[in-house]
């Protein structure tokens, strides 16, 4: 189960690092505000996502080190 969360939140890391490397870039200053405003929002649930799977897997760890 760990390694599954180990493995989901790198997967997503990885596509927030796009997504914020996208929303400082030309192209999005060039779509619709409501776009951006979507990606923005899409942006902010997604690293809080990362945040409480990186929580998860602190836990586990937490518990595999308690003899």
């Amino acid at each position: 189960m760990k390694q599954d969360l180990v493995d989901d939140k790198t997967a997503l890391d990885a596509k927030i690092e796009t997504l914020r490397a996208y929303c400082g870039g030309p192209a999005y200053r060039t779509i619709e505000r409501d776009e951006q405003h979507l990606l923005v929002r899409q942006l902010q649930l997604m690293t809080a996502y990362s945040e409480i799977l990186g929580e998860r897997i602190a836990a586990i760890v937490a518990t595999e080190m308690t003899p």
